[in-house]
């Protein structure tokens, strides 16, 4: 258990981090393209990054102190990440269908 909440507490914060600085880049270069759809993956990914460095912290404290409520709260965070991340694959299916469908009804009305 020590070696699993170690690697979740090194890689949650790296990757926390990263996420959190690219979805903030994000924003950046969208606010200057005013680009909304730009600014809300920044935002989304921001954000996903923010839920994964609290799961990293938690796994620390969990290891500095043996703490019960170090896990819980790392599963909540962890359980908001994959809920949100599930809903942006519903929505990216959804998207990626329909696209198709737009693009295969353009090409029939070629012929």
């Amino acid at each position: 258990m020590e070696n699993i909440m170690n690697r979740i507490s090194i890689w949650g914060k790296i990757c926390g981090i990263g996420s959190i600085i690219l979805g903030s880049m994000s924003v950046i270069i969208s606010l200057i393209a005013t680009t909304l759809s730009g600014i809300i993956t920044g935002i989304v990914t921001a954000f996903l990054g923010y839920l994964l460095y609290k799961a990293g912290t938690e796994a620390s404290r969990y290891l500095e102190t043996l703490s019960e409520d170090a896990i819980e709260y790392l599963l909540e965070h962890f359980a908001k990440y994959l809920l949100i991340s599930g809903i942006l694959l519903i929505f990216s299916i959804i998207t990626t269908v329909f696209s198709l469908f737009v693009i295969l009804q353009g090409v029939g009305s070629y012929y």
